[in-house]
């Protein structure tokens, strides 16, 4: 069982994808929001949506060792999901270490925070604010945390292609093995077909030679391309965030209705803060900050308070672009 301080928790909503295509979609998002060089991951899938449980599978195969365990062979499972599970609202558990924060809707586990001790009143407030909850059924006082008892098995179960830690290395070299099998007897009738091959190779080089010659011409331009690529590659890594100035376009687009108007713009390295400001009262940050988490364009959304009712300070960090792809080989 791997204690909360260890991994981090994020929510898929990938109700949209085509069900065939979510694994692959699930993938894409997994690579640009792990915090971990080698990435270990608890999946479990949720009516459309997946639940990931990430850690630093480097530092957790170092511990199993360290205890003389193989670490192919440990199973490894987040602590929160042998906590019994939640139905609806924000409630606060008492971990192996410190405290853990959870919001739930729809019998879904929606939000996930740790905290070393009891958070303080704002804390606990600004966690339910990061999560979208709305205000009416926002928590003022921070409860008590509850001390559940671990299960015996876990209440979410993990997905195919993502396990516990390292990998489940036993199961994968008897699969290894059997596709060995499966491949010995169609392997032989290939090396018994070898000998035939080679009497055309001679006339199939000579055709391969005539078409290279033919496409001389396309190659140098092809070459030319993948040059211009490597530059514009190169440019793009030295700054590989979006424009300010697309930013603060699509900002004002999508964020600012009528009455209001963005009193600060603070950007540096990625990390952007902006303050906007209203003639009434700002009720609720949660559609802001839903909008922006869900844009593409941001992520790690959440907000700061505010020296007046009347302006809202939302943080967050700037998604680079994607880098320029190199062209398959034809």
């Amino acid at each position: 069982m791997l204690a909360r301080p260890l991994y981090r928790f994020k929510r898929f909503d990938l109700k949209q994808v085509p069900r065939a295509s979510r694994a692959a979609a699930l993938n894409l998002q997994l690579q640009q929001w792990t915090p971990f060089a080698d990435s270990g991951y608890y999946v479990a899938w949720s009516d459309g949506c997946a639940l990931a449980f990430c850690w630093d599978a480097a530092r957790v195969a170092e511990a199993v060792s360290g205890q003389n365990l193989n670490p192919g062979r440990v199973r490894v499972i987040p602590e929160t999901v042998l906590r019994p599970a939640g139905s609806a609202g924000a409630r606060l558990l008492a971990s192996l270490q410190g405290c853990e924060g959870q919001l739930w809707a729809d019998g879904q586990l929606a939000q996930s925070r740790w905290w070393k001790d009891r958070p303080a009143a704002d804390e606990w407030l600004a966690f339910q604010r990061d999560a979208g909850c709305l205000p009416d059924i926002q928590q003022a006082d921070v409860p008590a945390p509850q001390d559940l008892t671990l299960a015996d098995t876990p209440w979410a179960r993990t997905a195919d292609g993502f396990g516990w830690s390292v990998g489940n290395w036993r199961d994968e070299k008897l699969a290894y093995f059997a596709l060995a099998l499966l491949l010995l007897p169609p392997t032989a009738w290939q090396a018994a077909r070898l000998h035939h091959y080679g009497l055309a190779t001679e006339q199939l080089q000579a055709e391969l030679d005539a078409l290279q010659q033919e496409a001389g011409p396309v190659a140098d331009a092809r070459g030319q391309a993948l040059q211009a690529l490597a530059r514009v590659q190169q440019l793009q890594a030295i700054d590989p965030y979006p424009s300010q100035l697309a930013l603060m376009a699509w900002i004002g687009e999508k964020l600012i209705r009528p009455g209001e108007r963005l009193v600060e713009w603070n950007y540096q390295d990625g990390k952007l803060k902006i303050t906007l400001a209203t003639a009434t009262e700002i009720e609720s940050s949660s559609t802001l900050v839903n909008t922006l988490q869900l844009s593409g364009l941001f992520d790690n959304v959440h907000t700061q308070p505010s020296k007046t009712p009347k302006s809202i300070t939302l943080e967050m960090d700037v998604l680079p672009l994607k880098p320029l792809a190199q062209p398959d080989h034809a």
